[in-house]
């Protein structure tokens, strides 16, 4: 549309300079040489035109009119598949991430992971814009060139190798962009990491007035980013400024050859100037896309590694549907690795369902990987893990672990409505089952005082609570599960000796009913186990019956005596 309207510049010329009767349409002998000319004049007789300046402006109207409408929907349609890309990226990685071996997604960053999932997919998306406009702009110079070389093929060969010329001379600040991107991935990584931390953490920060430590840390990353984002302007704007002086003598070079060295009117020198005008303007444009792209490739490149490890790291589980434990779960000379060290060594254990079993013993000892391996979360180095004497991995996970609830140390809940928290992932469950298990668990007393009751907001974490209303909580959402296996690591630490006695007075309840993992310091809580094994150094090293054989081993009688004091 473009080429089009600027071809119409001659015409239009000859229109103002030169009366264009019938006569003079007929007339071969007025610009039969110029083929622009007799063009645009063949299509106005094929179409029943007048050749007057009324109607060749109209015409330019119309053509302009059609030149927005295929720029609005071009812009449209870029975005449309820019956000697209964006939202596709992001969902892809964290579907990796989701399905990748619990102990490696542990170990990656959580400001990585927000880093890659949320300003880096940004980025990808303005590189598809930078690929689109290069492709588009490249054909717009194609088109240009095809034109300018009906009129004049030495300005043409002039044209290409300017913009050859301009292409190579502006080669090393893409270069300089590229590497100024590769560090805008890491700083923008470091600078969620910081933030991350400083929200995690601000209790413990503000408590012991490391403020100034924490925000010396941010104002390092901050300054970090602001210093790259600055190199970054100044390299563009080197190519701004110079581009702009070589644009300008590349142009009039071409003017100065034209009408030197040949022979055209001046309506075709004006219409050359126009086009060579619109050629050094696209490469222009195609050069700053090129800058752009090298900074913004670095992203995509992060998100693909990081999508590329995640599926390296999958965690394969079968098809099978798993229906409910029936007999026991067994492990099997189980041996479990992390970070190169020997967490569990050869653990044979047997869990009947419907049975209580609690584990105990020091910290480090292996206990909360020990329920890990039965939860599935990790898989063993070595040996297998046996539900009713079929492997664990050959169940779906999805059947496996809807069927199981894990109350882990800690008290997870999200920033939003007691109510939102205790549905969450509990989709067969409504409010009636919800009020009556948190009646169950003693958390329904303690909601109830709150001004908006089951509406409360509870903040980040459940910040707005006490440890012991939130681990009330946490097992109040584990239960509205109907898990067939319920875990729970330190699941009562923060309870008061009352809270306590009433919680396990409730799990109490549960007994024979599901089969129930307890991890524990406290002698109340394991008092209802019908098993209780000592886990030290990775190892099952005892198997105690009773409170009174407990009570007679100097390990556990240390063990409990401490924590005793610590409550």
């Amino acid at each position: 549309m473009d080429t089009l309207a600027l071809a119409l510049v001659v015409p239009t010329f000859e229109l103002l300079t030169y009366y264009a009767s019938p006569e003079s349409i007929s007339n071969t002998a007025h610009s039969a040489s110029n083929m622009v000319l007799n063009f645009t004049r063949n299509i106005f007789l094929f179409f029943n035109f007048n050749y007057t300046l009324k109607w060749m402006l109209l015409v330019i109207i119309i053509i302009m009119g059609m030149r927005a409408i295929s720029i609005f929907m071009y812009n449209a349609l870029m975005n449309f598949y820019k956000t697209k890309i964006v939202a596709t990226l992001s969902k892809n990685l964290y579907k990796k991430l989701e399905k990748s071996k619990w102990v490696f997604y542990k170990s990656r960053s959580h400001g990585e992971i927000t880093n890659l999932m949320t300003s880096q997919p940004l980025r990808v998306g303005s590189a598809y814009v930078d690929i689109i406009e290069i492709l588009a702009n490249s054909f717009n110079v194609l088109v240009y060139l095809i034109a300018s070389a009906l009129i004049s093929v030495k300005l043409t060969i002039f044209a290409v190798v300017a913009a050859f010329f301009l292409s190579v001379v502006f080669y090393g600040l893409r270069i300089i962009a590229r590497i100024l991107g590769e560090k805008s991935t890491i700083y923008s990584a470091e600078l969620f990491e910081s933030v991350g931390n400083s929200i995690s953490i601000a209790k413990f920060i503000r408590s012991h007035g490391l403020a100034k430590v924490m925000r010396g840390k941010v104002f390092v990353q901050l300054e970090k980013i602001r210093k790259n984002q600055f190199f970054t302007a100044i390299n563009e704007g080197v190519f701004h400024a110079t581009y702009e002086y070589a644009f300008i003598i590349l142009i009039l070079s071409g003017l100065l050859v034209a009408t030197r060295s040949m022979d055209l009117t001046t309506s075709l020198v004006l219409l050359m100037s126009l086009l060579l005008y619109r050629i050094f303007q696209k490469i222009k444009v195609v050069q700053a896309h090129l800058q752009r792209l090298s900074k913004n490739l670095p992203a995509l490149d992060a998100i693909q590694s990081a999508i590329d490890i995640s599926s390296k790291e999958k965690e394969n589980w079968g098809n099978k549907e798993y229906k409910g434990l029936k007999k026991s779960i067994s492990l099997k000379s189980v041996n479990v690795n992390l970070s190169e060290n020997h967490i569990i060594k050869n653990v044979n254990l047997e869990i009947e369902v419907n049975s209580t079993v609690a584990f105990i013993g020091p910290s480090g000892g292996g206990k909360t990987t020990l329920a890990d391996v039965v939860s599935g979360l990790i898989r063993p180095d070595k040996g297998e893990v046996l539900v009713d004497g079929e492997n664990l991995y050959q169940f779906s996970e999805t059947s496996w672990k809807e069927k199981l609830a894990y109350v882990s140390q800690g008290s997870l809940l999200f920033n939003d409505s007691i109510k939102n928290n205790l549905l969450w992932g509990n989709q067969h469950s409504d409010e009636k089952d919800m009020v009556e298990v948190a009646e169950t668990f003693f958390a329904h007393k303690f909601i109830n005082k709150m001004s908006e009751k089951y509406e409360t907001k509870i903040g980040d974490g459940g910040s707005r609570l006490s440890g012991g209303e939130r681990q009330r909580l946490v097992l109040t959402r584990a239960m509205l599960r109907k898990p067939g296996i319920l875990i729970l690591d330190e699941a009562t630490s923060e309870l008061d000796s009352n809270t306590q006695s009433e919680i396990v007075s409730s799990l109490q309840g549960l007994k024979g009913k599901i089969t129930l993992l307890i991890i524990a310091h406290r002698l109340e809580t394991i008092s209802i186990a019908d098993k209780v094994y000592f886990v030290d150094s990775g190892k099952i090293s005892e198997i105690l019956d009773s409170l009174e054989t407990i009570q007679k081993e100097s390990k556990m009688k240390e063990l409990f005596s401490t924590d005793n004091k610590n409550a």
